[in-house]
């Protein structure tokens, strides 16, 4: 009969001399004896299956039908603590040094909600950011949820509803520069343009005049040949880097400032 070794990689089988007295069997002397054909066949099986340790190459499609998917490790925490979930599943990905670099994970919440996930940690591997997917039960509500970029950048980041409303159309008015004299100007950085021209003489021609790129503007206190009559205070909101020129006959009686966004 064939039986696995243990610790060996080939099969076996006991086979040895039988002692017979008066017809009854005395004794028996087993000894492994080793058949190229099972050895063959077992060898087959072995190579065809994943075993827990040592490099392998799997090839075509694998399904895991396990309640928590497949996990790159064992270690499943989360530096925050999630929500009440129905059901919860990571890929989680180490580097040579068994830190965490990243995860993807699906998610279902009790209310029905599902999200998909991909996180990547911090390389002194204490938090993590994550940008993700929701969507409602019904599907009548989906969005998407990411980190909120600094409050003074200025790049292609995304920006959260948080970070515009706490930071997209605030003014630093501390930062305000004031502008004087005639001539070309260039915006520093995104923001708005104030010019106060109320105490101009509302019954001459004294007036403002701006141009931005191709468009030329003209304020003042009066009522003569100006866009905005009796306007004595106008914003004009720039990017930054945007040039402009404004000019006036009586800088003594206007105030213009700059004020970047917060």
């Amino acid at each position: 009969f064939n039986k696995t070794s243990s610790g060996e990689n080939y099969p076996w089988c006991f086979c040895g001399g039988v002692v017979r007295e008066s017809g009854r069997i005395t004794s028996f002397n087993p000894k492994p004896c080793f058949h190229a054909v099972d050895y063959y066949d077992f060898k087959q099986l072995d190579d065809n299956i994943v075993h827990k340790t040592g490099n392998e190459d799997i090839d075509g499609y694998k399904t895991f039908r396990s309640a928590t998917t497949v996990f790159k490790s064992k270690d499943r925490t989360w530096d925050d603590t999630p929500p009440t979930s129905g059901y919860i599943g990571r890929i989680l990905w180490k580097d040579y040094n068994d830190k965490q670099v990243g995860y993807i994970q699906p998610y279902e919440f009790n209310t029905g909600e599902k999200e998909f996930g991909i996180g990547v940690r911090d390389p002194q591997d204490t938090k993590w950011a994550v940008i993700s997917v929701r969507i409602s039960q019904d599907g009548s509500n989906s969005y998407a949820l990411c980190p909120t970029p600094p409050k003074e950048d200025s790049s292609n980041k995304i920006a959260t509803t948080q970070w515009v409303r706490n930071y997209g159309a605030i003014l630093d008015y501390s930062a305000g520069i004031t502008i004087t004299g005639n001539g070309d100007k260039t915006a520093p950085k995104n923001g708005v343009l104030m010019i106060n021209a109320s105490t101009l003489d509302n019954q001459g021609n004294e007036q403002v005049t701006l141009v931005i790129e191709d468009q030329t503007f003209y304020f003042g206190n009066g009522t003569v040949n100006l866009d905005s009559p009796h306007i004595g205070q106008i914003y004009f909101p720039m990017k930054s880097g945007q040039s402009y020129n404004i000019s006036s006959p009586r800088w003594n009686k206007i105030t213009a400032r700059f004020f970047p966004y917060v």
